[in-house]
């Protein structure tokens, strides 16, 4: 009987492409916020949000997730099971609100 070895392949989480998105009121009010890792929804306003203890909105994220960003969407930082980040965020600034959609790592 002859048996073969094949290598054994470790599948590691790896980050394909991040989409994260938000409005915030010109009065400083969340009107929505969301992040897509590689095709999921991993955080969403929708399902909760809060201000962390620096001042930054957080949202409610799937397990092991983190997404927070400053009030003017600036800066953000964002982690999954194997990494962290902080994200420069391109935000469209007018007189009633503060969006953007941003992509990285796609």
């Amino acid at each position: 009987m002859k048996f073969a070895l094949l290598p054994l392949v470790v599948a590691i989480p790896a980050l394909a492409c991040l989409e994260y998105m938000g409005w915030v009121t010109a009065n400083g009010d969340l009107n929505f916020a969301q992040t897509v890792d590689n095709g999921v929804i991993t955080c969403d306003s929708t399902k909760g949000w809060y201000i962390d203890q620096d001042g930054h909105f957080s949202l409610t994220c799937i397990s092991n997730y983190v997404y927070a960003f400053t009030r003017d969407g600036k800066t953000a930082w964002y982690a999954n099971p194997s990494n962290s980040f902080q994200l420069d965020q391109a935000p469209t600034i007018s007189s009633t609100y503060t969006f953007w959609d941003d992509f990285s790592f796609c």
